[in-house]
């Protein structure tokens, strides 16, 4: 009978312990954790770390469904990358292409500019020569560039070629810095 009792004893210690803990838990989260809308999306606070859940998820996917074959990269010093370059000149002073992918006739270039942040531009090469389509300069934080600077470039430019935007990875600071 005596150990009944103390079995009792143990099993409502225990109960209390978890209970205990997992209101030391709780309150952790709700101090630590928090969902903030920035924009239009949202991010995750988890103390002082901010985390894209929904930059991750589109990253992830893009990885396993993109298909880069139709994509080739303009090599340094070719005569598109220097008439490429060429033309990020007239608008920025002194440029350096980071990157330049191609498929069919657009390209897309990641340069650095002398007195500015990086910046990446869609070109179209028609009849008329390489045409500008839209720029983005700066980064998406606190959320992921890579999927803010893919949705920009889409929502702007609905003909760009899905492997091309899908293919694209942005280098070096300030992407990718965060």
């Amino acid at each position: 009978m005596v150990g009944s009792g103390v079995e009792l004893l143990i099993k409502t210690m225990r109960r209390s312990v978890y209970i205990s803990l997992g209101v030391v838990v709780t309150l952790a989260v709700i101090i630590y954790f928090s969902i903030e809308k920035i924009d239009d999306g949202y991010i995750v606070d988890v103390g002082p770390v901010q985390f894209d859940p929904a930059g991750e998820v589109s990253e992830m996917t893009n990885k396993i469904v993109r298909t880069c074959g139709e994509v080739s990269s303009v090599g340094a010093g070719s005569e598109e990358w220097k008439q490429l370059k060429n033309k990020l000149d007239e608008s920025n002073s002194n440029s350096s292409p980071r990157k330049i992918l191609k498929q069919e006739s657009w390209y897309l270039v990641e340069a650095d500019l002398t007195n500015a942040e990086p910046v990446i531009e869609l070109f179209e090469h028609t009849s008329n020569g390489y045409i500008e389509k839209v720029g983005y300069g700066g980064t998406a934080a606190p959320f992921k560039d890579a999927p803010a600077i893919r949705k920009y470039l889409i929502d702007q430019v609905p003909a760009i070629p899905a492997a091309l935007i899908q293919c694209y990875d942005p280098v070096g600071v300030p992407f990718n810095f965060h």
